[in-house]
């Protein structure tokens, strides 16, 4: 699989002589962010079935913590005491691969969270994709908070993806586009690493755009079907994932005492 920290460096090594194609010079823009010290971004993820949005904003330091609120988080996860600010957003902490929630009791892993009240456990959960345009029809998400990891990729790994699984790439002046590999774009389509849910013949496309010899904002086109397991009636799938980074080298990161206890 082609990585973009891999063909940077290549790229880096050429002769001063050997000027890097354009194609080349998008793959070193794409593995560019991930060298960053910290960065914050703004991501919008909509489903054009129902008319869906997931807003995410994110800071990050490398090698260090991230964290970044999301608005619009599904029925079930509001009902176990997760706490939202007036906007509706809920801040999670992130760092090696674990995750921290703000709730009524303070910081949470998603196992620590309580149980949902009885009138609610059963209640349709969520905000992903459906038939009415309200919703999801029952069965077709997950209905537990343990199947919502919150495992998330941060924008330079998306950028590691479109370059680790494009089959076609477009370069221009100041940004480059393409198509993904089926199995690169069922990746963009687990933001919530919903492991009982399959994603099925996906397709996608990307556009990214370059200041400064890094990407800034990339733009993300998917369709797909998609049905949990078990589950006969897959539903379609048509989204679109828009990402601008900011603050590249001056993002301030404040972490609270309980989560570096927690967290590390």
């Amino acid at each position: 699989m082609r990585t973009a920290a891999l063909l940077a460096l290549l790229c880096l090594a050429l002769p001063a002589a050997a000027a890097p194609a354009l194609g080349d010079a998008a793959v070193v823009a794409a593995g560019r962010l991930a060298e960053k010290a910290n960065y914050s971004w703004s991501t919008f993820i909509t489903n054009d079935s129902n008319n869906g949005q997931i807003h995410v904003e994110g800071q990050t330091v490398r090698g260090g913590f991230t964290m970044f609120t999301i608005r619009n988080l599904p029925d079930i996860l509001r009902n176990r005491g997760i706490m939202r600010d007036a906007e509706g957003a809920t801040p999670v902490f992130y760092r090696d691969g674990r995750s921290l929630l703000l709730t009524d009791l303070g910081w949470l892993a998603p196992d620590e969270l309580p149980a949902a009240p009885p009138a609610t456990r059963n209640s349709n959960p969520g905000s992903r994709g459906g038939r009415s345009g309200r919703g999801p029809a029952p069965g077709n998400v997950p209905t537990k908070v343990e199947d919502y990891t919150f495992d998330f990729r941060h924008p330079h790994e998306d950028l590691d993806l479109i370059i680790g699984s494009y089959t076609t790439i477009r370069p221009a002046a100041d940004s480059f586009s393409g198509e993904l590999t089926p199995a690169g774009a069922a990746l963009f389509l687990s933001f919530f690493a919903q492991a009982k849910v399959e994603v099925r013949r996906a397709t996608g496309t990307f556009h990214c755009w370059i200041e400064n010899g890094v990407v800034v904002r990339y733009e993300v086109m998917l369709t797909a079907t998609v049905n949990v397991v078990g589950d006969r009636n897959p539903l379609p799938v048509t989204c679109t994932i828009t990402t601008e980074i900011h603050d590249i080298g001056t993002t301030r990161l404040n972490v609270p005492a309980v989560v570096r206890a927690k967290l590390g």
